[in-house]
Formats: C-alpha cells, sequence, structure tokens
C-alpha cells in the first residue's frame, strides 16, 4: 500500500536475505530491489547450506501489508523521550493506546519504516557511526582513555554533538523483522532484526548500504 511520506515505487519486488547473524551490530544481509513489470521465480535454498548455524529456516509465512499506525516499545529512546513529555503517570494510558493500536495484531507484527524504537541498542546510532567509519564514542570517559587516537576521537565527536544528533534522525527503518519461531526463523533469543537504510539512499533506491542489527533480550 502507498505510504504517506515514503518515496517508494507503487510495484516491485523487495527482498532481504542474511547471512551469519554475529555480530548483532553488524549482520551479514543483501536487500536487492527487483522493479516492477521484471518476471521473477523462485529457486529453493541450495541444501543446507545455511551461513549461520543456528537459523535453518524450514517452511514459509504468508505476507499480508497493510498501513497501521503504533507507539514506540516500552523502554525504547522514543518511549522515554515521549513519557518525558507526557509525565510518568500517563504510562496505563500509554499502554492501553498501544494496544489498542495494535488491535489483533499481536504479538508485535513486523514492519517496514516506523520508529527506531528497538529495546538494548540504538539502531540509528549504530547505522551512523558504522556509515562514518568511526566508533560511537559519546558515551566514552576520556580519562579513562589510553591512546592519542581514541582521545582525537573523542574530541572529534564531542566537539560535533549538534551535528551528529541531527544526522542520526536521516536514519530510518526499512525492516523491522520479528523472529518466527514457528518456522525456526529467529534473531538471537527471539529478538529482532533491525535493517536501516539512509534518507537519502532511500529516496534514491540505493538498498546496498543498508545497515543491520538485531536486539534481543
Amino acid at each position: 500500500p502507498a505510504l504517506t511520506g515514503v518515496q517508494m515505487p507503487r510495484q516491485g519486488l523487495l527482498s532481504l536475505f542474511t547471512g551469519m547473524l554475529e555480530p548483532a551490530n553488524d549482520v551479514e544481509h543483501l536487500v536487492l530491489y527487483t522493479p516492477g513489470g521484471i518476471d521473477t521465480f523462485p529457486i529453493p535454498p541450495p541444501g543446507n547450506n545455511y551461513r549461520d548455524e543456528n537459523l535453518h529456516i524450514e517452511g514459509s509465512l504468508s505476507l499480508r501489508a497493510e498501513p497501521a499506525v503504533a507507539l514506540p516499545e516500552y523502554d525504547s529512546a522514543p518511549f522515554r523521550h515521549l513519557i518525558g513529555i507526557l509525565g510518568r503517570n500517563e504510562h496505563e494510558r500509554y499502554f492501553a493506546l498501544q494496544d489498542a493500536l495494535l488491535g489483533d495484531h499481536k504479538p508485535t507484527p513486523s514492519r517496514m519504516f516506523g520508529y527506531a524504537d528497538a529495546i538494548g541498542v540504538d539502531p540509528e546510532a549504530i547505522a551512523f557511526f558504522r556509515r562514518a567509519g568511526r566508533p560511537d564514542s559519546r558515551y566514552w570517559l576520556r580519562e579513562e582513555l589510553d591512546t592519542d587516537e581514541k582521545r582525537a576521537h573523542f574530541d572529534h565527536v564531542h566537539e560535533r554533538l549538534d551535528e551528529i544528533t541531527a544526522g542520526l534522525l536521516d536514519w530510518v527503518p526499512l525492516f523491522r523483522l520479528r523472529s518466527y519461531s514457528e518456522i525456526c526463523m529467529t534473531f538471537w533469543d527471539a529478538g529482532m532484526l533491525d535493517v536501516m537504510i539512509h534518507r537519502d539512499d532511500l529516496a534514491a533506491l540505493r538498498f546496498d548500504r543498508t545497515v543491520a542489527v538485531i536486539a534481543s533480550s
């Protein structure tokens, strides 16, 4: 279905392939876009050659796409930001609205786009710093750094915090794929796989520079 503000073509096939699921902040993956009008046909996977020994999908699931409105997951960064505005006494009303929006779609379904609301990890920051080729040193303690190179990197990042904070918002979730134990497709301990894409790449339909991150308990 067409989504307001999302520059995706009305026809075509978007495919996601995963390989090694470690490390969790740099999952091996490939996103392929096939424009509409090009004939495609399924090819079965070659034997048991799964790149990750813990992932061996059995069977298949049918998919249905429909527009939906959702709220950020509990304890994610967007959730904490909203609760900071609404006030701590609004938890119950927040969760009631979240349940009402989910309706019969429980557990939380997989999705395209929406919030980068993974719990325990920051997919936007992981994607930003991976593209920049630098570690995320925002939470380092400078006095504990043991090399001039690390201290120089720390200073470089902290001199540009406003620019970096704005740059994080240029990364959006292309896919949020949950685990499906019924077909043995699980990401670590029944976690979520977030595939992040830069807004400029999305506008240009470039899917070769995505970053994939697993959030798991």
